[in-house]
């Protein structure tokens, strides 16, 4: 069955410039709102917000963490803003998402994956009952690989809150290992 739908031409050239036209546009519009349905708490992020936390968020990644293209990042986390900030600061400085799931993969998969494509920095939200012992597992078997942890937004807002480098975004879209 073939749509006739309207096509609708984006005159858009990279991630970095649609954060940036809608941030213009749509500034104080929600761009992103989460729901946690464990603590019933909201989270909401206007248009203004996602840029400068993507901008933040690249610039912590690429200066603080020595992130450039072609590297991979791997995020450990359940379904947050955070995933989206990473996932968009990635592409902004070309730097590949691994992806891990937080439920499925065993700590043997997660090492396999790491290894595997190489990647330099892991990023995990931790949960209030973690215990560390995954972390610690992985890091013994992966010493070179750089762990960034936090437990909430707010805490994730002040790692990024620091120094900021200015950037040089690219013109693509996105990639994912």
């Amino acid at each position: 069955m073939t749509h006739k739908l309207p096509r609708v031409v984006l005159k858009i050239k990279s991630i970095w410039e649609l954060l940036e036209t809608n941030a213009f546009i749509h500034k104080d519009k929600e761009a992103i709102i989460t729901f946690d349905p464990d603590s019933g708490s909201t989270e909401k992020v206007s248009h203004q917000d996602l840029f400068d936390y993507v901008r933040q968020t690249a610039s912590f990644m690429s200066s603080s963490l020595g992130l450039k293209k072609g590297d991979r990042q791997a995020i450990l986390m359940h379904n947050a803003v955070e995933v989206l900030l990473f996932e968009l600061a990635g592409a902004v400085i070309g730097v590949a998402t691994v992806p891990l799931d937080y439920k499925r993969d065993l700590i043997e998969r997660k090492v396999f994956k790491l290894n595997d494509t190489k990647t330099k920095v892991l990023f995990v939200k931790v949960d209030e009952n973690d215990d560390g012992a995954e972390l610690k597992e992985i890091k013994r078997k992966i010493p070179k690989l750089k762990i960034v942890t936090w437990k909430n937004f707010s805490e994730f807002k002040k790692i990024i809150s620091g120094p900021q480098k200015s950037i040089t975004p690219l013109n693509n879209i996105m990639e994912t290992y």
